[in-house]
């Protein structure tokens, strides 16, 4: 259904595991997400490349 609007990036969350995916839009398919961890730094660049610490949410 994200495919089908167009969704261009959406995030899962496991917060038991600490972990966050990030899946991407390109060519209307998502590929395999990208993985990050506890002790990464996601940067957003939907929000004027905001640098977002995983240490800070978890």
């Amino acid at each position: 259904m994200y495919e089908k609007y167009e969704v261009k990036e959406y995030w899962i969350v496991y917060p038991g595991e600490k972990i966050v995916e990030i899946y991407i839009l390109t060519e209307r398919k998502y590929g395999i997400p990208q993985v990050y961890g506890m002790d990464d730094k996601i940067l957003v660049k939907h929000l004027d490349d905001y640098v977002l610490d995983l240490k800070d949410v978890f």
